[in-house]
């Protein structure tokens, strides 16, 4: 389907990003401080690791239309 999350190379990102955020230390305490930590931790994620995730969309698709909208590895 057009709106899948196996569609959307930022879905993997999020994913990297809460686990990170997880792991601050200290941990943020309201939401200005989890805005910050939100900010330095995008910052902090590899431009490689980006440039992976949207090179994967062309084979993302292809598992998707094979897999006739259904449930995929990603």
């Amino acid at each position: 389907p057009a709106d899948s999350p196996d569609l959307s190379p930022i879905e993997h990102l999020w994913d990297q990003l809460k686990t990170a955020i997880s792991h601050c230390l200290p941990a943020p305490r309201n939401r200005r401080d989890l805005i910050a930590a939100d900010h330095e931790e995008w910052w902090n994620i590899p431009q490689v690791r980006i440039r992976t995730c949207c090179n994967n969309m062309c084979r993302r698709c292809t598992e998707c239309v094979d897999a006739r909208g259904g449930h995929t590895r990603y």
